[in-house]
């Protein structure tokens, strides 16, 4: 469900023409982290004490226009490996 709804959410903010997503994460939450990295996400910094002493996240970032044009290349080679004879 999670990444459904963060699929659509990357989707919609590109068609209104966004170009970068920005967002923060706690640094120990690994499932939430791992999601994040699987959308294209990367990790650019940790902001220590971000909401208050002891309350580091970290900072992570999607760019939309790189995130697309590597799916178009991934799609193009799934095509050319899956019409390679056998």
């Amino acid at each position: 469900m999670g990444s459904k709804l963060l699929d659509h959410a990357v989707g919609r903010l590109h068609g209104l023409g966004i170009s970068t997503i920005e967002l923060t994460v706690e640094p120990d939450n690994l499932g939430a982290i791992a999601q994040y990295r699987k959308a294209g996400f990367v990790r650019v910094r940790t902001e220590p004490d971000y909401f208050g002493p002891g309350e580091d996240r970290d900072i992570m970032v999607l760019d939309l226009d790189h995130a697309r044009n590597q799916r178009r290349t991934n799609r193009a080679k799934n095509t050319l490996t899956d019409s390679a004879p056998r």
